[in-house]
């Protein structure tokens, strides 16, 4: 067997071995399920969008917005 044929073996091989790391990573890892409000969200370091009021996604593509109490008018 050449040198080369050995290499390409070799570089296969290494190949197949990440490609199926990364598949078991991605499978096995924890989701994110423990995030379950907006405050959760912002603490796991999820970007909030600039609205109001405010929104965060996380992603998988749950959405959360910022629960805001309604404003007392002063009464005159």
């Amino acid at each position: 067997m050449k040198l080369s044929n050995i290499v390409k073996l070799f570089l296969v091989g290494l190949a197949i071995v990440l490609t199926s790391s990364i598949l078991v990573w991605r499978y096995f890892r924890q989701p994110d399920m423990l995030i379950a409000s907006f405050e959760d969200c912002v603490a796991a370091g999820y970007p909030i969008l600039e609205s109001y009021p405010e929104q965060c996604n996380t992603p998988d593509g749950r959405h959360f917005v910022r629960q805001i109490s309604p404003i007392e008018s002063p009464e005159k």
